[in-house]
């Protein structure tokens, strides 16, 4: 669990003096003048809202060449949950500002970069406001860590973490500026009924469903469905000590805003993204807990652990970042200009020889284009997909831009397993010969060169020893690893393991195991006899009879 308290000195929304940077708000006209193709995007009401508060801002300026910062309008946030929220909210009137195509494709991303291309751009700075479907954001992930975008988005990934991008909250819901929220802000919290509570569709991430069965009590830990009627939204939401915020169908959850100005102290579980505002009032520090997604098990014991100083201190800071930031468009949209105008702190010097980045297969793909026509295997995207996601997490080593990294982890065109995994793409298949050559130009391209490549790999593609080449191999086969060059991963775990129940039985005391020592497979793979069985009341060694 991430608690660092106090260690960041809280930032009011009124102590800004001056400007660091200028920026200029583009109108539909003249972004689709440069760009026609735009006129075809549909823009939600919230798109357009934020538009219109930012262009009155202090720090908006009227002269685009005077300006460091170029706000593109909200043609990619497509969220279409505000100002309505709930399941028909997408059709009700008033959630678009103007209807048209739903823009969030590679033809968009042409036309971004159309406009990134304007003469009069050049050294300028360009801010896109994203909320698309997709978790990791963008098809053009690179926009992300591209000097010349700003990415403004609702649910920022850990690894498109970045000085310049900005994690956007959920828009704000009646509840957050109720009068019954400002009452329930000035309540001691001895006086609260509920240690911790959530209430939501649990169905929707797993996350929910372990905590539920890990630590609902139906007394003061309350983690109930959105459709059990024994427990009322409201009453959970401002007679809790801590609110419980966890992701959903996607990244943000629209319960963040409320949990803030709720009168408890938010409770944040995720190891994948980033709070909102993040870099202006960093949440661990300053107002919250975040909880990793594998502290799950022990999050109540560690809630139970704080004291009242540190929990009383924890809620008057969430009632500020809630009053500050959070509970109107307008702060919001502050909050946002703020970080608009502020110049983006350095990133942390490391004592790392050299980082470590993490190449999309868009960037790939870009540098070696002959990588488009090769399939890509189920378990090589989803592993690739898991380096990305905490891609700008680690506190050490992680490279922001492919120019500061010393070792540059390439996608797995390599790993093919087609018996065991299906495959994501249907191009055809690239031989051994033809990865290889792509990987060596690759490793001479002018961005690469003198680089360390992190292959991706399953452990049964063999390359010629080159120690300007490592392998990231999946159960490695002993003849093709080469001992302290070569890295070793070990299999996928198995469904079993990502169980609830798996969690549980890490909590249980040892002495209610059953058994001492058990072990159930293939027996004769380990050399083992098909007649080795039970040895002994409590060793059990059985064969697997599948």
């Amino acid at each position: 669990m991430m608690l660092v308290l106090f260690s960041v000195l809280f930032v009011s929304p009124s102590s800004s003096s001056g400007c660091e940077r200028k920026f200029y708000v583009l109108s539909l006209e003249e972004t689709e003048a440069r760009a026609p193709r735009l006129s075809r995007c549909s823009i939600t009401t919230y798109a357009w809202r934020l538009q219109t508060e930012l262009s009155a801002s202090l720090c908006a300026t009227a002269d685009l060449h005077e300006a460091d910062v170029l706000m593109v309008p909200g043609y990619t946030y497509t969220d279409c949950h505000w100002p309505h929220y709930n399941h028909d909210s997408c059709q009700k009137e008033g959630t678009y500002y103007r209807s048209g195509d739903k823009c969030y494709d590679d033809e968009t991303m042409r036309d971004y970069a159309a406009l990134r291309s304007q003469k009069d751009f050049d050294g300028k700075i360009l801010a896109l406001a994203d909320s698309g479907d997709g978790i990791h954001g963008f098809p053009d992930r690179r926009l992300f860590h591209d000097p010349g975008f700003l990415v403004m988005r609702l649910g920022l990934p850990a690894w498109a973490h970045s000085p310049n991008n900005i994690a956007l909250p959920s828009g704000p819901t009646p509840r957050c500026a109720s009068a019954a929220g400002q009452k329930a802000m000035s309540e001691p919290l001895s006086s609260k009924k509920y240690f911790l509570t959530f209430k939501g569709h649990l169905s929707r991430n797993l996350r929910r469903i372990a905590a539920a069965k890990l630590h609902h009590n139906d007394m003061d830990v309350i983690i109930a469905d959105a459709n059990d009627e024994q427990y009322d939204f409201d009453d959970l939401l401002y007679s809790s000590v801590f609110g419980l915020v966890m992701e959903g169908d996607g990244l943000f959850s629209f319960r963040f805003n409320e949990a803030v100005c709720s009168g408890a102290i938010p409770v944040l579980v995720s190891s994948t993204q980033v709070p909102p505002f993040h870099d202006l009032v960093p949440f661990a520090e300053t107002y919250g807990v975040l909880v990793e997604d594998e502290e799950v098990p022990e999050l109540v014991v560690k809630l139970r652990a704080l004291d009242l100083r540190i929990r009383s201190e924890l809620r008057y800071q969430a009632a500020k970042v809630c009053n500050g930031y959070l509970k109107t468009f307008e702060l919001q949209a502050k909050a946002v200009a703020q970080q608009l105008s502020r110049q983006p702190a350095s990133a942390p010097r490391t004592s790392c020889a050299g980082g470590f980045y993490v190449l999309s297969f868009g960037e790939a793909e870009g540098l070696i284009p002959e990588l488009e026509e090769c399939q890509v295997y189920e378990y090589a995207a989803r592993m690739h997909r898991a380096f990305l996601a905490v891609r700008g997490l680690g506190p050490h080593c992680w490279a922001q831009q492919l120019q500061e990294a010393g070792v540059v982890l390439v996608p797995g065109y390599s790993t093919r397993r087609p018996q065991e995994w299906a495959e994501t793409r249907f191009q055809e298949g690239c031989s051994q010969e033809e990865v290889l050559s792509a990987y060596h130009r690759l490793q001479s391209h002018k961005e690469i060169r003198g680089k360390m490549l992190l292959l991706l790999d399953a452990g049964d593609f063999s390359i010629p020893a080159d120690l300007d080449m490592a392998w990231l191999r999946v159960r490695p086969e002993r003849d093709t690893f080469r001992l302290f060059h070569d890295l070793a991963l070990p299999a996928e775990p198995a469904t079993l393991s990502l169980q609830p129940e798996g969690m549980r039985s890490f909590l249980a005391p040892l002495d209610t195991k059953r058994y001492f020592l058990s072990c159930k497979g293939r027996l004769d793979e380990a050399g083992l006899p098909e007649t080795v069985g039970h040895l002994g009341r409590h060793i059990i060694l059985a064969p697997c009879l599948c």
